[in-house]
């Protein structure tokens, strides 16, 4: 078996979500994205919301997670994460994702996806190494002005905040059928 390659078209075909493969990808690289995707990802979700300071987001729960195969926890935190990028305009592609991520600390950082005119169409970045991401945050901006992150709150009309509890299957175990 060493060096056998997969059959990535049949495996691809047989299941949508591991379409992630290229071809000419080894079972010794399957295994360990596979290894990778159950040593760090969200166990437990606490409830998300808009914190306290401006475009700030906050934990109303404990969070369980595991990165690198450790379990950790971040404790119900007001103003965790604060979110970063460029102004998002009212119109047009009004429509941004946030990573809302951990460390082993319990340190957060956001990564934002890209700008679209819906949800769905929005383009995450890549999993982020070292970090989990335990939630994503979904903004639409149907002010009368940009969205300017840092400063504008979640709560101001016609700003629609959502949450996503874990990483919104972005780590998910293959599903073969």
């Amino acid at each position: 078996m060493a060096g056998r390659k997969l059959d990535v078209e049949r495996l691809n075909r047989i299941s949508p979500r591991a379409g992630f493969l290229e071809a000419g990808v080894g079972l010794g690289d399957l295994i360990s994205t596979l290894v990778d995707t159950v040593r760090t990802r969200p166990v437990s979700f606490g409830a998300f919301a808009p914190g306290t300071a401006p475009a700030k987001v906050k934990t109303v729960a404990v969070l369980w997670y595991y990165l690198d195969g450790i379990l950790r926890t971040k404790a119900a935190t007001d103003d965790l994460w604060t979110l970063t990028g460029p102004d998002l305009p009212a119109a047009g592609a009004n429509c941004r994702k946030y990573l809302l991520c951990l460390d082993a600390a319990g340190a957060a950082t956001v990564l934002q996806s890209s700008d679209a005119t819906t949800l769905a169409g929005c383009v995450l970045p890549p999993y982020p190494a070292a970090k989990c991401v335990v939630g994503i945050l979904n903004i639409v901006n149907t002010s009368v002005g940009a969205f300017v992150p840092g400063t504008t709150l979640l709560t101001v009309a016609n700003v629609t905040d959502t949450y996503t509890e874990g990483d919104g299957g972005m780590r998910a175990l293959p599903a073969l059928r």
